[in-house]
């Protein structure tokens, strides 16, 4: 089986159970989509999760090709995936020569003596099994390690680009909700990381293939409020937190990772006379507030708790967002 390694670069020893859930998520997202785009379903791939090394805080993947039922049928798949650019560059990296190349003289062999088939033996497909396990796993790394621009610009048809950027993004926001996480490597070396601050672009939603609506409005400001009702079940998405602003009403969510974490180890009192100041992002429909998210509390009871997102953090969390508009009201139908 190939390997796939993901090298978290953290101060502890540990990393939290969702970020290790991303990574195999992020895998086998990667694996469907070559086993659907370019494979047509003909083989299925099976990940697994490695014993973890001693002393490391390596999490090995590992990339499985089910057994073969139909040699045929394997030899069209690497015709199949040697037609696309990327296919053909990772072949070489592997082989040193396309898959069309080393697969011209199989299929000749096939068309020429269809029973020829009858004589492979179990080794010489379990080699073929083992590179398409190899071309998964190299496919796999290449997609979160690169840039987000490389991967957008790249001779791809349009659905598989999206299918590799979205894997990539929801790996990269799993990230960003850990603090401690400085960076990330696919090699067992320790100064191949990709930094932080590199993880914002990838963490960007791709845009929709087929988006009917346009895309969403957003106004990000800095708000004082008296907090009127919190909601401390952060599960419970059916009602939201609400504060005054000035005479206005504000209904809002509160998306601030380490603010709930406060919450949840008591470390906050919460009064009617409450005050927070919210870095507040404000979606707006038609010119009117239609959706409140509280990104970041700044200031808790006037004590600064925590510093506003950059640009580059707020897109990561909203996708496609626009510059603060000074001509739509803060306050509408939405209270």
């Amino acid at each position: 089986m190939a390997q796939v390694i993901f090298h978290f670069d953290v101060p502890r020893h540990f990393v939290s159970a969702d970020t290790f859930i991303a990574s195999t998520v992020a895998t086998r997202q990667i694996a469907d989509t070559i086993e659907r785009y370019f494979f047509a379903s003909a083989i299925e791939f099976e990940i697994f999760v490695g014993a973890p090394e001693a002393g490391s805080l390596l999490e090995i993947l590992k990339v499985r090709v089910k057994p073969i039922r139909d040699v045929a049928v394997l030899i069209a798949a690497i015709a199949s995936f040697d037609a696309t650019p990327m296919g053909q560059e990772i072949a070489r990296e592997l082989t040193g020569h396309t898959l069309q190349e080393w697969a011209l003289s199989s299929i000749q062999e096939i068309k020429e003596s269809p029973q020829s088939l009858k004589d492979w033996s179990a080794q010489e497909i379990e080699n073929l099994t083992k590179t398409f396990e190899d071309l998964t796993a190299s496919a796999t790394e290449r997609t979160l390690k690169r840039p987000r621009e490389e991967i957008h610009s790249a001779p791809l048809p349009e659905q598989l680009r999206f299918d590799l950027e979205n894997a990539q993004s929801a790996f990269y926001s799993e990230l960003l909700k850990d603090p401690q996480i400085a960076g990330i490597g696919f090699q067992r070396e320790p100064s191949k990381f990709i930094q932080r601050k590199d993880f914002f672009k990838r963490a960007i939603p791709p845009q929709p293939l087929h988006d009917p609506d346009p895309p969403k409005e957003w106004d990000v400001s800095i708000v004082d409020i008296v907090v009127a009702s919190p909601n401390f079940d952060r599960n419970d998405k059916k009602r939201l937190w609400k504060g005054r602003h000035h005479e206005h009403q504000l209904v809002f969510e509160l998306a601030d990772e380490g603010f709930w974490g406060a919450i949840e180890k008591n470390r906050l009192e919460f009064s009617k006379f409450t005050q927070m100041k919210l870095q507040l992002a404000t979606n707006f429909v038609n010119g009117k507030p239609a959706r409140r998210i509280a990104l970041r509390v700044l200031e808790f009871n006037g004590h600064e708790i925590a510093s506003a997102l950059d640009e580059q953090h707020v897109r990561a969390l909203l996708g496609h967002f626009h510059a603060p508009s000074h001509d739509l009201p803060l306050f509408g139908e939405y209270e």
